[in-house]
């Protein structure tokens, strides 16, 4: 779904098919999308790396010549140090490994394994109402 509408997104901003097939409109796709938008420079790559993909199929399949889809290879992407201040805080938390076994050793409390498993701290009461308690 995102390839496609990520394709279907730049052939609206060259408007002809003719326009679309040129390296040339990607690049100002490119410079348009880094510019007058405020899209994450993972976006703007990722919606770069759709179009070069369908080109390099097309050029596999003889739909165009290989150079034209090589023209297109050639498109840089946008660098995501010089576009920083669009990336989320929080879209990468780092963690220890310290936190990490503690998050992977964490008893499911979901299950009765889970709540069998933290027993030993004197939750029985709680794993006596849990087994009772409908199912949800």
């Amino acid at each position: 779904m995102g390839y496609r509408r990520d394709v279907a997104l730049y052939l609206r901003f060259c408007d002809d098919l003719q326009m679309a097939v040129e390296a040339t409109s990607l690049a100002r796709w490119r410079t348009y999308l880094a510019q007058q938008t405020a899209l994450s420079p993972h976006t703007i790559n990722r919606r770069l790396a759709a179009v070069k993909r369908l080109l390099q199929e097309a050029a596999a399949q003889g739909y165009v010549e290989g150079a034209r889809a090589e023209a297109f290879h050639r498109v840089a992407g946008v660098q995501v140090t010089a576009l920083r201040a669009r990336l989320k805080v929080t879209a990468r938390t780092r963690i220890t490994p310290g936190q990490m076994r503690q998050l992977c050793e964490a008893p499911d409390r979901t299950t009765v394994r889970g709540w069998r498993k933290n027993c030993g701290t004197g939750k029985k009461a709680e794993l006596r109402l849990f087994l009772r308690a409908p199912p949800l």
